[in-house]
């Protein structure tokens, strides 16, 4: 059966694990000369390079997001389309049936 370990008394604080190999002096603080200093994003880049982000990860649900609502959509209009043919049909028979009377009739 092993011992449990005892809890130690002291905990270390980050100075005191972590020791800087050289102490930092005011100079290499500063940026040098030499190292280029990234310039910053458009506003037109960086929408762009936002929208290229996002598309990525978003093309197909926008693509899934309207095909539903465009089949919703028609599943709304194909009765009052249905109901428009059927008139049009209606119509164009009556007109037929009366034309071939008079056809009929001269």
């Amino acid at each position: 059966m092993q011992v449990p370990k005892a809890t130690p008394r002291f905990l270390p604080t980050l100075t005191e694990v972590v020791k800087p190999s050289a102490p930092l002096s005011e100079e290499s603080m500063q940026p040098s000369a030499e190292a280029p200093v990234p310039s910053p994003l458009t506003q037109d880049a960086l929408v762009a390079a936002v929208m290229e982000r996002l598309l990525t990860n978003l093309e197909h649900q926008v693509q899934n997001a309207l095909r539903q609502s465009l089949e919703a959509q028609m599943e709304q209009l194909l009765p009052a389309v249905m109901a428009d043919l059927e008139d049009a049909v209606r119509s164009a028979v009556r007109e037929a049936a009366t034309h071939s009377r008079d056809a009929n009739h001269s």
